[in-house]
Parts: C-alpha cells; sequence; structure tokens
C-alpha cells in the first residue's frame, strides 16, 4: 500500500506498516488522533508492551499531520 506517512520525520517502514495496522493510512488520518490511544492500540495489536518511544514518534506524527 503506498501512503504518505513517510513524509513525517521519524516515520521509516516499519512504523508506517504500525500506523497502516492500527488505522493511520495517511498524515490527514492522523490529524486530531491521540498519540496515547495509539500506542496502546499498538501495544493490544503487538500482545506486549511497546517501547516508549514509539508513543514519541506517535506524538511526533500528530503533531506533524496538525500543523502541515
Amino acid at each position: 500500500m503506498k501512503t504518505d506517512l513517510k513524509i513525517i520525520p521519524g516515520v521509516g517502514k516499519s512504523i508506517e506498516q504500525d500506523l497502516i495496522a492500527i488505522g493511520y493510512p495517511s498524515v490527514a488520518s492522523l490529524r486530531g488522533a491521540d498519540p496515547e490511544d495509539m500506542y496502546n492500540r499498538e501495544c493490544i495489536r503487538k500482545g506486549c508492551a511497546v517501547d516508549r518511544c514509539v508513543l514519541y514518534v506517535f506524538r511526533c506524527a500528530v503533531y506533524f499531520a496538525e500543523t502541515e
């Protein structure tokens, strides 16, 4: 699936795939998203506690989407 997510600083192929898997297929879809909720959904999806740095990437991604 081709997306525009990798234009976000800090988002590479892996985080792009994670965002798509939790329901964010584009930069526009991140507007208004709650990074804490995104992080919790990612932990549930993976079945374990995900490194907190992913939360920080999600925060940056939402900020980018809302200020683009």
